[in-house]
């Protein structure tokens, strides 16, 4: 499967105080640090060949999607409930294995709300 889709680059929201404003584009700067290695669907209890679930790398690129192309953000939360929130036991072993220490649960909550 070939996806072509414009993450979009990160934008500010004038909107919110400075201290959420830093804390969202820190955890964006996380998130996008992801190497695609797939250690982390090795250790997943919940993943089996990528059939129904796509585990964090996908959930990680969904929260990425949807904080920087607003345009997308309802059809990216609907992919990752379908996708990744409805069947994660939130074991989080993929958090454990990371090399880049990537704060998936953080992505979890910000797609969850």
């Amino acid at each position: 499967m070939q996806t072509n889709l414009f993450i979009g680059e990160y934008q500010r929201d004038d909107g919110n105080h400075p201290a959420l404003r830093e804390r969202e584009h820190m955890h964006q700067y996380a998130a996008a640090k992801c190497l695609k290695c797939g250690l982390c669907l090795e250790v997943c209890p919940n993943y089996v060949g990528g059939k129904t679930f796509f585990g964090a790398v996908f959930a990680n690129d969904c929260y990425l999607v949807s904080a920087r192309n607003k345009t997308k953000a309802k059809e990216m939360k609907k992919l990752y409930g379908e996708h990744f929130g409805k069947t994660c036991s939130k074991a989080l072993s993929c958090m454990d294995v990371c090399p880049m220490h990537i704060p998936t649960l953080a992505s979890m909550a910000k797609l969850n709300d």
